[in-house]
């Protein structure tokens, strides 16, 4: 990876985090500096494979990674450990007044995570 993302570890994707409107007052620009990390959730009554995003600084929910993604990442989370990077906060505006997060997810161990494809194409799960 080059330029802003050099450093990253390997094998990871980026992500934006669903449900962060749900969570006001939680995403601000401080999350860059204390980060988040990633909880699977197994009792989750609208997703069976959830894993939420809270902060690092005080445990609050900041939303969940897409389920699309979480169906095959959850076994990665509990195998090898999932991390996520904050890349980005979003939002805030006077036109765009919630506020988001763009997330870089990686393994712990630095196994490679299926790519995007994958997940979004042959590995979906079926509904």
């Amino acid at each position: 990876m080059k330029g802003r993302y050099q450093g990253l570890p390997k094998g990871g994707i980026f992500t934006k985090v669903t449900g962060s409107t749900f969570a006001p007052g939680v995403i601000d620009e401080s999350l860059v500096d204390v980060g988040v990390y990633l909880c699977p959730v197994y009792d989750n009554a609208y997703d069976d494979y959830a894993i939420e995003v809270r902060r690092g600084d005080n445990d609050a929910r900041v939303g969940y990674l897409r389920a699309v993604y979480s169906f095959h990442l959850q076994a990665y989370a509990e195998t090898h450990g999932l991390s996520a990077s904050v890349r980005g906060v979003t939002g805030g505006t006077k036109d765009k007044p919630y506020r988001g997060l763009n997330l870089y997810v990686h393994t712990n161990d630095g196994t490679p995570l299926p790519s995007k494809d994958f997940m979004l194409g042959e590995g979906r799960r079926a509904s």
